[in-house]
């Protein structure tokens, strides 16, 4: 959300955030893009962690409680539940974005669930990313009439294609050869974004495609310890020459840039909206995935990407071999994949519905 909060703000609202201090060297208090950023409660995961932050939290927004209308939370259907609790006591709208499917699931799985599922309901908005979102909202009784659907954006000027003069420069300085062709991944090294099956699916590909090179972007600290090496010993396995280990990219961009292909391996059906495929799409890659949740929502299968029904590696390096292969259905899925963007995802586009949704749930006071 930290981009769509630029464009908001370009549409005359006025934001200030709330979030949780998680880490003790975090400040209290900064701007974030010229955006007042306030982190509350004490740092840490443990229970007296998460009591000061919702209590805090609460504190925070009645002190402040005529500098806004709206409580907008985003995330997880848990933090849905203190928006909706905290609007009913403030007299505020709140809406409620949840940004993956599995998080109602979860929710019901507490010991205070059903509790909490009753608040939840009480929001005057609920935003869904996907259609299993929707499923989820529906078996929890939640109107559909108060359900909104606005998808996650990307800039489009950013995330585009690169001249042909600057992939072949990226190329020159890696030591590839000019008409080498790139997949790349991006995601976080973890359970079910299926790195594991990715790998070995180029096991097969690479004896295909000698002029093929895959890079995974992927890193930082929101994953398991032991991950990155893990994955990096399952490639070490399959002598796997031609993976390049790109580690935590701050600008994912220039590597959308120059590639020409975009494999997105997660299995997790919990995916809502993935940013990394919008923006690979976006750059204008020929998108393969297995065919999950949020992801069919995206993608077209054989319009603007291919879809992979079988959970299998040789089922994904069957489609990869068909994208590699044929230079026209590449053409054909990325340009697809890129318009589909442009109409659907641009940030001015996504923005304006947000700004229409706040307008409406105002006017209904």
């Amino acid at each position: 959300m930290r981009q769509m909060v630029q464009h908001l703000t370009l549409q005359h609202c006025q934001i200030f955030i709330l979030t949780r201090r998680w880490k003790k060297e975090l400040p209290r208090e900064n701007r974030v893009d010229g955006i007042p950023v306030k982190r509350v409660g004490l740092p840490g995961r443990s229970l007296l962690s998460t009591i000061s932050y919702i209590t805090q939290l609460f504190v925070v927004l009645f002190q402040k409680r005529r500098e806004y209308d709206i409580i907008h939370t985003n995330g997880a259907a848990a933090l849905g539940t203190l928006g909706s609790i905290f609007a009913r006591l403030l007299r505020k709208k709140n809406v409620a974005r949840i940004s993956s499917a599995g998080r109602i699931p979860e929710l019901k799985k507490k010991l205070f669930g059903s509790p909490a599922l009753n608040f939840l309901r009480k929001s005057d908005v609920i935003i869904s990313l996907s259609k299993a979102i929707d499923s989820e909202l529906f078996s929890i009784q939640y109107p559909l009439e108060k359900t909104a659907r606005i998808s996650n954006g990307v800039d489009a000027s950013r995330f585009r294609p690169y001249s042909q003069e600057k992939r072949c420069e990226w190329r020159k300085k890696h030591n590839l050869p000019e008409n080498a062709l790139l997949v790349i991944y991006a995601s976080l090294f973890k359970p079910g974004k299926g790195h594991v099956t990715l790998l070995h699916a180029w096991s097969f590909i690479e004896k295909d495609f000698p002029k093929s090179w895959l890079i995974l972007l992927g890193g930082g600290n929101y994953q398991l310890p032991g991950t990155t090496r893990e994955i990096m010993t399952v490639a070490e396995s399959l002598k796997l020459s031609r993976v390049i280990f790109a580690g935590e990219a701050s600008d994912t961009a220039q590597f959308t840039g120059i590639a020409d292909i975009c494999a997105f391996p997660a299995e997790d059906d919990s995916e809502g909206c993935p940013n990394t495929l919008l923006e690979a799409m976006s750059a204008q890659l020929a998108p393969v995935a297995f065919n999950t949740n949020g992801v069919r929502d995206l993608i077209v299968d054989e319009t603007s990407g291919l879809l992979v029904n079988e959970k299998t590696e040789r089922a994904f390096a069957k489609a990869l071999n068909r994208v590699l292969r044929s230079e026209e259905l590449r053409k054909r899925l990325s340009g697809a994949a890129r318009q589909y963007i442009i109409n659907n995802h641009d940030f001015n586009t996504i923005a304006s519905e947000y700004v229409l949704l706040y307008r409406q749930l105002l006017q209904e006071d």
